[in-house]
């Protein structure tokens, strides 16, 4: 099993700037690049807190959901929706953080979404427009988005 969590990278300055419709339109539209980009998997997204967004991928591993950030990032760019409050780019852009593990149980459940929140601050942190992947030995994959 694999979990997504991904947010839009300065959503409030967007908000600020643009107005909560503009937010709205916005979120409406990132939420339909991520339908288009998982239609072929069997998965489930869904807005996780105020501005993160959850994607869960069962009996899909880290590959396959680095590869589902791809499309969505891609999607997202050819959306081209202008960001003038991003230090990110023009438009904008998404950071990820990925976890995978086999999972059953409460406890696992916890890890697997503890590991996924961690892996998306450190992208956050790494300069946002990116991708990192949690493994066990910590964070071994931290890829810009193209």
């Amino acid at each position: 099993m694999s979990l997504i969590i991904c947010d839009i990278d300065r959503f409030r300055e967007y908000n600020d700037i643009y107005g909560s419709l503009a937010g709205d339109d916005c979120l409406r539209k990132i939420s339909e690049a991520i339908e288009k980009s998982s239609e072929q998997l069997s998965c489930l997204a869904a807005r996780y807190g105020a501005d993160k967004l959850a994607i869960v991928l069962p009996k899909k591993d880290a590959i396959n959901a680095a590869a589902l950030t791809e499309q969505i990032a891609r999607q997202v760019k050819s959306l081209e929706i202008e960001h003038s409050g991003s230090d990110v780019s023009n438009y904008v852009t998404m950071s990820f953080g990925i976890a995978s593990m086999l999972a059953s149980g409460i406890n696992k459940s916890e890890m697997l979404l503890i590991a996924a929140d961690r892996a998306l601050y450190q992208a956050k942190r790494t300069g946002r427009n990116r991708k990192v992947i949690w493994n066990n030995s910590y964070l071994k994959t931290t890829m810009k988005q193209s």
